[in-house]
């Protein structure tokens, strides 16, 4: 979120239904709930209350996050939970207990994010396409299955413990490299 950014106030839950929408220079005490495709969140603050801070449902493929802050308040919650093709989150922060953000299908690119907390969960056992690039972060959790594939990690810098756990090793198009820990030193999977 830019410094100095005015933002107008939305209070409790809010649902994109209008496929292409643009949504900037909020600030939501609620969920965000993105039902629609081709949807752009931009400079939204979002203060998540019980439930996962946004979720893209099945309906609404190709999301793009920008310049976000995203808090949860639950370690059972996401600050982002994907359930349809295509999610784009850059430059955002997302803070709290629960998971950063949650991968549940393919094409998902999560760059240039700090994560004050937990990282990237791969939930899918077949999960292809995903990038996490370029990330301050606790860690990755990724599927061991042999169905997911096509899986980037490269240039993170993480905080604390393990920086994966189930690291799909020898898959077609996995790619680890370039991370780093707390110290500068190299970590691997």
């Amino acid at each position: 979120m830019p410094f100095g950014a005015t933002l107008t106030e939305h209070a409790g839950d809010l649902m994109i239904t209008t496929p292409g929408a643009e949504v900037s220079d909020l600030l939501v005490t609620g969920a965000v709930v993105v039902a629609a495709p081709d949807v752009t969140l931009r400079r939204v603050h979002v203060l998540g209350t019980d439930g996962d801070t946004v979720r893209q449902t099945k309906t609404a493929p190709r999301l793009t996050i920008e310049d976000c802050d995203l808090a949860t308040r639950a370690a059972e919650t996401a600050g982002v939970v994907q359930e349809a093709p295509g999610l784009t989150v850059r430059r955002c922060r997302v803070d709290g207990p629960g998971n950063g953000i949650v991968v549940r299908s393919d094409n998902a690119t999560v760059t240039e994010n700090f994560f004050t907390e937990r990282g990237v969960l791969i939930e899918s056992n077949v999960s292809t396409g995903v990038t996490v690039e370029d990330n301050v972060r606790y860690r990755v959790d990724a599927p061991a299955w042999s169905g997911s594939h096509h899986l980037r990690v490269p240039h993170n810098r993480f905080l604390g413990f393990a920086p994966v756990i189930g690291w799909p090793d020898g898959r077609p198009g996995n790619e680890w490299r370039g991370n780093v820990g707390d110290n500068g030193e190299p970590v691997a999977p």
